[in-house]
């Protein structure tokens, strides 16, 4: 059982990482969007403001405006900070502690605090876990909708370039 219970907190331990370290990823792919986003939006204030742009071209760079204004929006919302569930160490003395004091008077009270602790330490990393997913889910969806709406302004500014460069040489 001991072993078990061991294989299963170590399986515990490593994906409560992995999420935590999911979490920072999904927010350098944030930061990402809003490298792009800035970019974006500067070339489209650019385009916004000659003179004597074509109605289609200005048109795609008011929609993209107001698609790369919900992008960022989006963008900074998924990076806006958020608690992790964290268990300080320094409690788990104070917890074995509790534990000794409950058990004390149990057949074998040393190997019923060992198992209860390996018990709590499980149901709190699953706890910790569980909390951990719908921080990532979230961010994740967040992050997802960023890279989509950028995916549009890019769409209208490739559209844009293009068709400039079609037509510049008529414009001159």
């Amino acid at each position: 059982m001991s072993d078990t219970h061991s294989e299963i907190l170590e399986r515990l331990q490593a994906k409560d990482a992995l999420l935590f370290g999911l979490s920072d990823t999904l927010d350098v792919k944030a930061s990402l969007a809003l490298v792009m986003i800035t970019f974006l939006a500067t070339q489209t204030g650019a385009w916004l403001s000659m003179d004597g742009l074509p109605i289609w071209f200005h048109s795609a760079q008011v929609l993209a405006a107001f698609v790369l204004a919900a992008a960022g929006i989006v963008a900074l919302v998924s990076l806006w900070p958020r608690n992790h569930a964290l268990e300080p160490a320094e409690a788990f003395e104070a917890w074995v502690q509790e534990l000794r004091a409950f058990y004390r008077d149990a057949p074998h009270p040393e190997e019923a605090v060992a198992q209860e602790f390996r018990r709590g330490r499980i149901l709190r990393l699953t706890e910790r876990i569980e909390a951990h997913e719908q921080l990532d889910r979230e961010k994740s969806r967040l992050v997802g909708l960023a890279y989509v709406l950028t995916g549009v302004a890019v769409i209208l500014n490739l559209g844009t370039v293009m068709g400039l460069a079609f037509i510049t040489p008529r414009l001159s």
